[in-house]
């Protein structure tokens, strides 16, 4: 039977491993939720109760289909088998399932609908069978405990027998309930033949800042509402095309999915992944040289200009450009320069130049770049560097992937690319500025336990591969810009030794560093901070959520302090 893994709970959500290795270059992410054996399953709507049978046909052959894959602890997502997690995973290149990481499959692979957990409403969503003379192939069946508190779950392949990944001595095999060893506790059914669920939505667009993302997203054929989830937690379930995500944080990664829904299931989702690194061109909060400015796009479409609103030791002072080109909406960019001057940056006619205006504190000045490649839209970065403001990006195509900066120096634009190599991963990648002024894009590559940095310096690129490391669950990962070089921190261990783990590219190579056990914190509202000092911080809620926790990695140790019971204000929230 599946081990008893009893996850912190906080009251707003559960954290989960990930174990999915996604394509790197057809990426598309799922909601990959390894379930506890706390909890039943629920999908996000009900099922209509006149069901078609072929549909639970359908969840039995995706079963039968890993008939001798070994089982792995965590192991399984909605794609097939995965490592698992922890001790109990399986390693080297096995891989394989768990119990709920069987039926999780089963039922996605067959019906399309992403099974999630709910600790209030546990069953909600399934139709539950009580009798075992009810089930039918393709109901989910579970055993010992109670219904909200099972110990291991199969799929029903009728006639008494169930498809199940049973225990670490069992591959994926076809068993009899009896050979289970423990007392049928209940069913539930999640497959349905009646109605149909919605299309997916259309594509997410971001306006990406430092503090607030903002998603919007195109209609969903058939949605009765739309279902956002941030990290794999559903943060929002909203009526329009919108989501405004205030409960962020600078310079982290999150991948948001959206799922449409209505009375006869969920779509398959859409996803994005965002960085907030830099400040989308609607409005922005900056530091510059002379005091705090907020800055933003003004006048009209016949007369577009740019404002900034600085504070500075003298009072408050407003300067507008002179009219020019907004841009492109969806790819332009506020930057606080390295020396303090402000610049919006934006692709312009045809794509295939960017604009860039820089204000000083008292003058606006323009630059328009040459004919450059920008690289793939996806994972485009606007970036401070030393030289100036950069427009970064992978470019060229499968056979020959590599990387592109264009800088505007003091002495004009450039444009370097790097050597071809791997982009990595879609789902764990991304652009960083050093705290020397250049460059990093780093992305997890291979079999996802290693990290690929490439730097570039304003003149060259290098690139440097890591040893294999624990890189810490994919929720919360941070890429870090930190004064020894880029880091990727992450949280690492289990629920039985919570820790933090990170892993950074120095001068003189790479180290990875553990923390001391903890207490990772309150999934909706932890995050991973670049101090002033160029030392790395995971700060997070605790106990009953007034103190803060906060562990320190300085590049040799990790050092950490708990706050006085305070008061953290409100948990902003949207819909």
């Amino acid at each position: 039977m599946k081990p008893l893994m009893i996850h912190k709970v906080k009251t707003e959500t559960w954290d989960v491993r990930r174990a999915m290795l996604s394509s790197k270059r057809t990426w598309s992410i799922f909601i990959v939720l390894f379930l506890g054996t706390t909890t039943l399953y629920s999908v996000l709507t009900a099922s209509p109760a006149n069901a078609d049978t072929s549909q639970g046909q359908a969840i039995v052959n995706a079963a039968a289909s890993e008939v001798g894959l070994p089982y792995c602890f965590a192991g399984g997502n909605f794609q097939g088998p995965s490592h698992g997690t922890g001790g109990s995973g399986c390693g080297g290149t096995t891989v394989g399932f768990d119990c709920t990481g069987l039926t999780l499959y089963a039922v996605y692979q067959a019906t399309g609908k992403a099974l999630t957990h709910n600790g209030q409403q546990a069953t909600e969503g399934g139709q539950i069978i009580n009798n075992q003379a009810d089930l039918l192939p393709g109901d989910l069946v579970f055993f010992g405990g109670t219904l909200n508190n099972f110990e291991h779950a199969g799929v029903y392949a009728g006639n008494g027998k169930i498809w199940d990944a049973l225990n670490y001595n069992i591959s994926v095999q076809l068993h009899t309930m009896a050979q289970v060893g423990l007392p049928f506790v209940g069913g539930a059914r999640y497959w349905s033949g009646v109605g149909s669920p919605p299309s997916s939505p259309g594509p997410i667009a971001v306006l990406s800042h430092g503090s607030r993302v903002n998603l919007n997203w195109g209609a969903a054929t058939g949605a009765a509402d739309y279902q956002v989830f941030r990290n794999s937690v559903l943060f929002a379930t909203v009526n329009g095309l919108t989501y405004l995500d205030i409960q962020v944080s600078p310079n982290q990664d999150y991948t948001y999915s959206v799922f449409a829904h209505n009375a006869n299931g969920v779509s398959n989702p859409i996803s994005r992944y965002v960085q907030t690194t830099f400040e989308s061109a609607d409005r922005a909060y900056l530091s510059t040289k002379n005091g705090p400015a907020m800055c933003g796009r003004a006048g009209d479409n016949s007369s577009q200009y740019l404002v900034c609103n600085v504070l500075t030791s003298t009072g408050w002072l407003s300067k507008t450009s002179a009219p020019n080109d907004w841009g492109y909406a969806s790819d332009r960019s506020w930057l606080a320069n390295a020396d303090g001057t402000v610049s919006y940056c934006r692709r312009v006619g045809t794509g295939d130049q960017v604009l860039c205006d820089r204000f000083d504190g008292t003058n606006w000045t323009s630059s328009m770049s040459p004919h450059f490649d920008f690289g793939y839209s996806d994972n485009r970065a606007y970036l401070s560097t030393k030289d100036g403001p950069a427009i970064c990006g992978r470019a060229g195509d499968q056979s020959s992937q590599y990387l592109v900066c264009n800088v505007l120096t003091n002495t004009g634009w450039l444009s370097k690319t790097s050597a071809p190599n791997d982009w990595g991963y879609a789902s764990d990648r991304s652009w960083l500025t050093n705290a020397d002024g250049t460059v990093s894009y780093c992305r997890r590559v291979g079999t996802g336990d290693q990290v690929l940095c490439d730097r570039f310096d304003g003149t060259n690129w290098t690139s440097s591969m890591s040893p294999h490391f624990d890189f810490g669950y994919s929720d919360n990962r941070a890429y870090l810009s930190t004064k020894n070089g880029p880091a990727i921190c992450g949280r690492a261990g289990d629920n039985s030794s919570q820790y933090l783990v990170c892993n950074v590219y120095t001068s003189t190579g790479w180290l990875s560093k553990t923390s001391a056990p903890n207490d990772w914190g309150y999934a909706s509202d932890r995050s991973w901070l670049t101090n002033a000092d160029g030392t790395v911080s995971y700060c997070r809620r605790v106990g009953t959520g007034d103190q803060v926790l906060c562990d320190r990695f300085d590049g040799t140790n990790w050092t950490s302090s708990m706050s006085p019971h305070f008061d953290f204000g409100y948990p902003d929230t949207f819909s």
